[in-house]
């Protein structure tokens, strides 16, 4: 999935989910010692009755998805022209907050989430449906962070297995049948 229409057919259930998904799948490439390398995690209970899942590759890139009577997505791709890091008054690329739903600010400005390290953030209030942002990053020269992070996240088997082959050393065909098991609960 490489874009937030993608993520709109789902319930933001079902959304923490893949991140839940995603966690058990990168653990059955890793062992004890190096589960702190797994690139997704998930908190049941975060902050102030929200949930929250979140991806790092590792690299600076982060994904964070918090759900509490509704849903935001944030993120950084650490290269982006918007991160704030580039630009030359070192400020959050503006309008990107605009709108934010006030009963998710607490989690938003938690020290966890890196406010000022944003290059998307989108959100909804309902279960389902659109999802609004505030900034028009329309205009914006090669701007893929969305579509560059959401497509770290997986929602069937086939997508993760193809990244996995790439991406992990010690690829095992019998991994196979577990991953596809993990993938068919959301089904």
């Amino acid at each position: 999935m490489e874009s937030i229409e993608d993520y709109e057919r789902f319930t933001n259930r079902e959304i923490l989910n893949f991140f839940e998904i995603g966690h058990a799948c990168d653990a059955l490439f890793l062992t004890e010692e190096d589960a702190w390398l797994n690139r997704f995690q998930v908190h049941e209970k975060w902050g102030e009755d929200a949930r929250m899942g979140t991806f790092s590759n590792g690299g600076g890139d982060e994904l964070f998805v918090v759900v509490k009577d509704g849903i935001f997505m944030k993120g950084f791709e650490h290269e982006s022209e918007i991160s704030r890091h580039a630009r030359e008054d070192y400020s959050v690329f503006p309008d990107m907050y605009t709108g934010f739903p006030r009963h998710l600010e607490a989690e938003l400005h938690d020290p966890a989430l890196e406010y000022e390290d944003v290059t998307f953030c989108c959100w909804r209030v309902n279960d389902d449906g659109p999802f609004k942002s505030g900034a028009d990053l329309s205009e914006v020269d090669e701007y893929d962070d969305v579509g560059f992070l959401l497509s770290c996240v997986y929602s069937n088997a086939d997508d993760y297995i193809e990244h996995a082959r790439d991406y992990f050393e010690c690829w095992n065909p019998d991994k196979e049948k577990h991953i596809r098991r993990l993938f068919s609960s959301l089904a």
